[in-house]
């Protein structure tokens, strides 16, 4: 139970992506619309399962300055990060497109 409660403080993480280690669970939010925004896709969804899968394909490079979280410590403060504006990943608009040509068929919800 104790493992629960802790995947509930932790709150959704972005399809694709490892639990967010050491960001606070308010910051997710945050987190979730950076992704939308930088992919096009929402990230929670029927198709959250599908986006683990391709993104790793389609979008092979990670950003490294925020270690994969989408959010940077900007002195006190959580910042959406610069360099992948959110996404984890470096999406291209070719990637992006992509992407959303791949999902609208079985899941047209799925895009942002």
């Amino acid at each position: 139970m104790a493992t629960n409660n802790a995947r509930l403080q932790q709150g959704p993480r972005i399809p694709g992506t490892h639990p967010t280690r050491g960001v606070p669970h308010y910051t997710n939010h945050r987190r979730l619309a950076a992704f939308e925004k930088a992919t096009g896709l929402k990230a929670l969804g029927d198709h959250a399962q599908l986006l683990d899968w391709l993104l790793p394909i389609l979008c092979p490079t990670v950003c490294n300055h925020c270690d994969q979280l989408g959010v940077r410590m900007r002195g006190p403060v959580w910042v959406t990060c610069d360099h992948c504006e959110g996404s984890v990943w470096l999406v291209s608009p070719t990637q992006r497109e992509r992407l959303r040509k791949l999902l609208r068929p079985r899941f047209p919800q799925a895009i942002a």
